[in-house]
């Protein structure tokens, strides 16, 4: 069982300080994930190629970019088996996703900056996700499969100047292909243990020479559930899904270029599974242990005993038109984009094998982006951009807890709406009466009623939370070039947002049970503004190094919790933030070693978490987000490849996080918070490393070793401390590759393995009992994935 004690602080300002200062001195630092699409001679296969990338909305070298990155290509992915979030987090310094498996609830973390991950539709996250420069608005949305693609960028810092809303701590920005004149496709099949099968292809090509091309993509992906529910005998936490993406490049002339792109998904698939990490021991709660049959003696093993087995679906569309217009001097840029998704998960609320509750949190969304964007051609004194956007996005959020047994009154809520002393009969004599059958169901109920207890018939209670936003912002950005080696940059963006919500709530159990007030169907309006403006300078010490600085201000609107609400008042705050950065970026050994370094202090105001609710007479809690208090967050990131021999090549990562509370709300306070406390799912340092061996075969191809490891400290998996252990003590990870290439590269056959220790670690800690007033008394947890291994096999043509 992991401890209940926060993480100690291994590394304080002294270290921090000591770590920026002499990584500056020394120009050095950690690794940047394997190179990204590059175009290098075949005699250079001993120098790094070139990185490039599109952080600041045009084509620079990774290495003349004065903000923290990572990236990936394609074959990045392919050769390290990254096929979702959770594995590019392994590889990004300061990157992790709080998830409990599902779409709906995978809250991002960059530098220590947290989301709620409360579930619900209308809360954003504070990193913002970005493909094809089309912004995608909610969790459901964010969590795709990444297959297609060309290049993953993640960006640490705030990125709200270009970037504009809810990028507080970052983004990611992933990049698809554009069909281009040449012939060229893919076939691709894995088949892995849990019985995975994952097929992807995908097929470019010109269809009209010099005017139109196109390209049409497709996944699939089908694997058994890594967790057995003993009391169905059922494998869950499978995983069901298939998307396709088609393209369109249009060239009417030389100086036009218009991309039209559409793209479809499916989920279906089994919801998340919590198992039960631990019980209030107070007696007379409602989940107090009970017996084996409730509390599982290793909450590892990767075993539930649930007597409902959830579904998770999904249906989603996407269209968007990219227009790009060349004139002299300066491009436009418009990029128009329509999103839709129908959403669907069901669970068992209570996690037990006793039918007690099943919560459903069915989703709508329908979203359209508009960006205009001017930018000037490089090569003047200054590189400027301007540009306006729109975003408007409307979500119905349902949140839905059903009450599917009578039994439950007699089995467990007897001694806790109904104590023997308060009617004058002692507990032995109502045991011999239901033995008896005298109040045996359905007459329970009425033998209760008459004893005077509040008995509820048993139904649902629904609520549906309507969000409806228009976000517009109009921002500037201009890169000053003071002399050869030195720039100067300034950018500013406005912002304004209006966020309508309507909610409503029925029920078909009177509220009775659940103890929530009768709300008569309501509405609200709140308006956000914010001005995110960035100051920054970057000085070339020499052709292969560079240092730069930069403050920024990073903003995330407020909104409606949009899930069960006691009361009219359902809105939160806005959160702010500056970051102040220093770093540096160098090319060591003729182009062999690359080495960057980041340094930081953030600000973070009026930190929104998510609190369990529990109005009076109530035995079922909600959950709400609601303000935490303030934070300050010190860290570094350090990331370096070497390419050691023409055969070898290293990498390594350092990330390091000291995230603290300044300030606490009474809310927090009261729940035991206090100034200096950790924060949550943030560890004090990730370190990550790998080494590729790459034998050549002569005519035969080559033949690749590839190893990583990751290893993560001590990591608090909730702000709240309840007794109930809320750490995950620190865990390593190790991944491995065999991958064979034809010497033309157009078969590619890999085996490959993640977590080969199998390793069991806790991802998500949902804690029912971070409310004094909760007669429920149980936490629960999501263990991570076991050990995978699979050969995936690739033809190219």
């Amino acid at each position: 069982m992991y401890p209940a004690e926060h993480p100690k602080q291994l590394f304080g300002e002294k270290f921090i300080r000591f770590t920026v200062k002499g990584a500056l001195l020394l120009t050095t630092a950690s690794t940047l994930a394997l190179p990204v699409q590059v175009q290098a001679r075949e005699d250079e296969d001993f120098i790094l190629p070139e990185i490039v990338v599109t952080a600041q909305k045009r084509q620079e070298n990774i290495q003349d970019v004065p903000i923290s990155i990572t990236a990936f290509s394609s074959e990045d992915l392919l050769d390290r088996s990254i096929v979702n979030l959770t594995d590019m987090a392994k590889a990004t310094p300061n990157l992790s996703f709080l998830s409990d498996g599902t779409l709906k609830n995978t809250a991002p973390s960059i530098r220590g900056v947290f989301s709620p991950g409360a579930a619900q539709a209308g809360i954003d996250t504070p990193m913002a996700t970005y493909v094809d420069e089309v912004y995608m608005g909610t969790t459901v949305g964010q969590n795709f499969a990444l297959y297609d693609i060309e290049r993953i960028e993640v960006l640490r810092g705030p990125q709200g100047t270009l970037f504009g809303r809810n990028a507080l701590s970052g983004l990611m920005n992933v990049v698809t292909p554009v069909p281009g004149e040449s012939r060229e496709g893919y076939a691709e099949a894995t088949y892995g243990n849990y019985n995975l099968v994952r097929l992807r292809a995908g097929l470019s090509g010109p269809l009209v020479d010099g005017k139109l091309s196109g390209s049409l993509s497709a996944s699939f992906t089908d694997r058994d559930g890594y967790v057995t529910n003993r009391f169905t005998g059922n494998d869950v936490n499978d995983e069901g899904n298939w998307g396709i993406r088609g393209k369109l490049l249009i060239t009417p002339r030389d100086t036009v270029e218009i991309i039209l792109s559409a793209d479809y998904r499916e989920v279906d698939q089994s919801t998340r599974t919590y198992d039960i990490a631990g019980f209030n021991t107070v007696p007379g709660t409602l989940f107090a242990p009970t017996g084996p049959a409730e509390v599982d003696d290793d909450p590892f093993d990767r075993n539930i005993s649930q007597d409902f087995e959830g579904q998770e679906t999904l249906e989603e569309f996407g269209t968007s038109a990219t227009i790009n217009i060349g004139f002299e001097g300066v491009s436009f840029k418009s990029i128009s984009a329509y999103r839709t998704h129908d959403y669907f998960q069901s669970y068992d609320a209570d996690n037990t094998e006793i039918a007690v509750t099943v919560r459903e949190t069915p989703e709508d969304m329908d979203s359209f982006f508009q960006e205009l964007r001017l930018t000037s051609d490089p090569g003047g004194k200054i590189d400027w951009i301007v540009g306006f956007n729109y975003y408007y996005q409307k979500t119905a959020n349902e949140f839905a807890s059903i009450l599917n047994n009578e039994t439950l009154v007699e089995d467990r809520l007897l001694s806790t709406l109904l104590p023997p002393a308060a009617i004058g009969v002692d507990q032995p004599t109502l045991d011999y009466l239901f033995s008896i059958g005298l109040l045996e169901a359905p007459d329970t109920l009425a033998a209760l009623q008459f004893f005077g207890a509040l008995t509820p018939p048993f139904g649902e209670t629904r609520s549906t939370g309507t969000t409806t936003l228009n976000s517009y912002a109009g921002y500037a950005n201009a890169v000053y070039h003071m002399t050869d080696r030195l720039n100067v940059n300034i950018g500013l963006r406005y912002t304004a947002e209006d966020k309508d919500f309507a909610y409503e709530q029925t029920s078909t159990s009177g509220n009775i049970f659940f103890g929530l007030p009768e709300i008569p169907a309501f509405e609200d309006h709140k308006s956000f503004e914010s001005f995110t403006p960035a100051f920054g300078f970057d000085y070339d010490l020499s052709d292969t190094a560079m240092v730069y600085g930069k403050a920024a201000r990073g903003f995330k609107s407020g909104g409606f919790n949009d899930g069960f609400t006691s009361n009219s008042d359902a809105a939160f705050g806005e959160e702010t933030l500056w970051n102040y950065e220093i770093g540096s970026k160098s090319t060591f050994l003729k182009g062999r070693m690359q080495v960057n370094l980041a340094g930081y202090l953030m600000t973070w105001k009026n930190v929104q978490n998510i609190f369990s609710d529990v109005p009076d007479g109530s035995v079922i809690p909600f959950f709400q987000v609601d303000t935490a208090g303030d934070i300050e967050i010190k860290g570094v990131e350090l990331e370096t490849i070497f390419q050691v021999t023409p055969e070898l090549q290293a990498r390594a990562s350092l990330g390091i996080v000291d995230a603290k509370f300044t300030s606490v709300s009474d809310r927090l306070a009261d729940l035991g918070g206090a100034v200096g406390d950790p924060v949550e799912n943030v560890p004090n340092f990730t370190i990550s490393g790998g080494l590729t061996y790459t034998l050549e075969l002569g005519n035969s191809g080559t033949l690749t070793i590839s190893g990583n490891v990751e290893h993560r400290d001590d990591t608090p998996l909730t702000t709240v401390r309840t007794g109930v252990p809320n750490v995950q003590p620190a865990y390593t990870l190790f991944d491995a590759a065999l991958i064979y290439k034809t010497a033309s590269e157009n078969l590619t056959v890999q085996f490959w393995a993640k977590n080969i220790t199998n390793k069991k670690y806790v991802t998500a800690l949902f804690d029912v009992d971070n409310n004094a007033a909760s007669p429920i008394g149980a936490a629960y947890h999501s263990v991570g994935i076991p050990r995978t291994y699979g050969l995936t096999a690739r033809y190219a043509f």
